[in-house]
């Protein structure tokens, strides 16, 4: 079963030209924003003929351009202040009260911090378990 889907898949296969490579990989650098001049350029630069450049396999030298997620936005960065306060006081070893009661005699009038939970999300969001983890 498995041997005559190959066969039948070779049959149908093909081997793509020179021509056409080269005209893929000239429409890629296109997209790109790259004319002939600059794809020239870049030939010189690494010492190839721009034909030879063209041959070149890019599907291992052009990245993907990255997905779109869809889904909630992302968090503003308005608690970084309190992550870089509560990180240096870490590094200390005060405990999160600590930190906590010193934020509030530096910032009286911050209505972001409620309590040490606050202080602590905002470490944990920045610098913690939960940096990068983009939610």
């Amino acid at each position: 079963m498995t041997s005559n889907k190959i066969k039948r898949m070779i049959q149908k296969a093909r081997r793509i030209t020179r021509e056409e490579k080269t005209e893929a990989n000239l429409q890629l650098f296109e997209q790109l924003g790259l004319g002939i001049e600059e794809v020239k350029r870049m030939a010189e630069s690494v010492d190839l003929e721009v034909d030879d450049l063209l041959l070149l396999n890019t599907r291992v030298s052009v990245s993907a351009r990255p997905r779109h997620i869809m889904g909630k936005p992302g968090r503003k960065n308005t608690t970084q202040d309190i992550a870089d306060f509560s990180a240096i006081r870490r590094l200390r070893l005060m405990t999160w009260k600590q930190i906590f009661d010193e934020w509030q005699q530096h910032h009286p009038n911050d209505v972001r911090v409620k309590g040490t939970e606050t202080m602590r999300e905002a470490y944990r969001r920045h610098y913690g378990d939960k940096f990068g983890k983009g939610y």
